[in-house]
């Protein structure tokens, strides 16, 4: 009914325990969902051996070796089997809430692009999927000390095919995921928000530089933002159309989209003037 796909980074240090538990949870689902893992990071071709999953190890890169959004959504979307397609990071945690919450949008309609805020966690240790109880263990510790991240979403379910004409996005550098809602709103998609009932759990013990030089990263964060714009780049998960509540779908309403319009050209100008001013040399 779904299929996965990510890119992981290498499997070294924290960034190999985070991966192993997300993706680990990933194969938990039921009914379990197709895997598709892209890039020939280290650890990776190991990963999807082990657990059967299919790798991709070929992705086109820009010149600092970052792998491209555009290239793997256009393979995944074409070697995926499912009729249904989630792009996420590879340190994020599905739980059942999660599977349920896909099963409901699918009888819901054939158009729509599911999005949803995560829940910050420490995560020191592995999860011990053999345990039966390990999801519900994991959400005591959300509730004791988890911090809510509302803003961007690290996931996107949507149906194969729908995302086209991606630009060619270096992957975790930023901007891409507001494109993502951008472009859904601009093909007048509903947007649907899941964050009120589906509990995805983000590990947040590692870099997010990845082991890379601090110049490239944010060089290649500067590249992301001029190839989206500084209006779309302000599309966050306020701007979805709809909610999706444990009894069903909400339209959030006219007067709640306008508004948030206009905060976002708002923001837009002023996110826009600091950035340039920051990073942007003056000639």
């Amino acid at each position: 009914m779904l299929t996965l796909l990510a890119c992981p980074r290498p499997f070294r240090d924290g960034s190999a325990l985070a991966q192993k538990n997300a993706i680990g949870s990933w194969a938990q689902l039921r009914p379990r969902p197709e895997i598709i893992l892209f890039g020939d990071e280290t650890g990776t071709a190991d990963l999807c051996r082990q657990m059967g999953f299919r790798h991709v190890p070929d992705l086109r890169r820009n010149a600092y070796g970052t792998p491209l959004v555009n290239d793997l959504l256009t393979k995944g979307q074409t070697l995926a089997s499912a009729e249904w397609v989630c792009y996420l990071n590879a340190d994020i945690i599905l739980l059942n809430s999660f599977t349920e919450g896909f099963q409901r949008m699918s009888h819901w309609g054939d158009r729509w692009v599911l999005i949803g805020g995560r829940m910050d966690l420490e995560v020191s240790g592995s999860l011990d999927f053999a345990k039966s109880e390990w999801e519900e263990d994991l959400k005591k510790k959300v509730k004791e000390r988890g911090k809510p991240m509302q803003i961007s979403s690290d996931y996107f379910v949507f149906r194969k095919g729908f995302y086209e004409e991606v630009p060619p996005f270096a992957l975790g550098r930023g901007c891409f995921d507001n494109w993502f809602l951008w472009y859904a709103r601009k093909k007048r998609v509903p947007l649907v928000d899941a964050t009120p009932s589906v509990l995805v759990v983000h590990q947040s013990h590692w870099s997010p530089f990845g082991g890379q030089p601090v110049f490239p990263y944010h060089q290649e964060r500067i590249d992301n933002a001029a190839l989206i714009g500084p209006w779309r780049s302000s599309f966050v998960l306020a701007d979805a159309t709809h909610e999706l509540l444990s009894c069903g779908v909400r339209t959030r309403g006219r007067r709640a989209w306008a508004n948030r319009m206009e905060t976002s050209r708002r923001m837009a100008r002023d996110l826009a003037g600091r950035w340039y001013r920051r990073w942007i040399p003056k000639r």
